[in-house]
């Protein structure tokens, strides 16, 4: 993309929003040109997506994503999509595991993906996330999966793109809040915090799991 372009990105997207929707922010990858946005509506859902040259490098992230074209051409599918797009909830379950995801490396947990027979590489079944505690006087590292309720929100949040990974030298891909992911936190906080203030104090990090309270998850 050429110098600017997220100025471009910008005034395009603000131009097809209507009176409803308020652009929370725009973003672009460390290593690549891609853009991410993400959008809040009137009942402060959000919706994201992106932009780019090339299509996502993993099909687990569900995001639409738009190519660069002339402004009339992309306006023209931005104006096309934000009737139909499918705006998301962003509930309590999302916040709670999005600010563990965010805090776990002061607890050092690293959280990570399964990707044992290329799993997820391959794109063979659904993503399987763990934790892995560092034992530094031990020198080893404890591992132990989360339960099938923690897997679903961390697999809304990395399809939502509020969360990604990363992989140095073939290792096993580790997990990490994206700059969307920190913006939501900031944007809910008025909403969660304090209730996940009391979760958090009763938090055991060595076994993660949601808070028993299944009020308003």
């Amino acid at each position: 993309m050429a110098k600017d372009q997220d100025l471009y990105v910008q005034q395009v997207t603000l131009a097809a929003m209507d009176e409803t929707m308020r652009l929370l922010c725009l973003t672009q990858a460390r290593k690549s040109e891609t853009m991410y946005l993400c959008l809040i509506n009137r009942q402060r859902q959000y919706l994201t997506f992106r932009v780019s040259y090339h299509a996502a490098r993993s099909g687990f992230l569900s995001i639409p994503t738009f190519a660069m074209a002339k402004r009339h051409v992309f306006e023209d599918e931005l104006n096309d999509y934000f009737p139909k797009a499918s705006w998301l909830d962003f509930r309590y379950a999302d916040f709670f595991v999005l600010t563990v995801v965010k805090h776990s490396r002061r607890h050092h947990i690293r959280i990570q993906i399964d990707d044992l027979y290329s799993i997820f590489s391959a794109e063979r079944e659904a993503m399987v996330f763990y934790q892995i505690r560092d034992s530094f006087r031990n020198k080893h590292a404890a591992a132990s999966g989360f339960d099938e309720e923690t897997n679903q929100v961390l697999r809304k949040l990395f399809a939502t793109g509020l969360v990604s990974n990363y992989q140095k030298d073939n290792q096993t891909p580790e997990v990490y809040i994206s700059e969307i992911g920190m913006r939501l936190l900031d944007f809910y906080a008025s909403d969660y915090l304090e209730r996940f203030m009391a979760d958090y104090q009763r938090l055991d990090w060595d076994n993660i799991s949601m808070p028993q309270d299944k009020k308003d998850r």
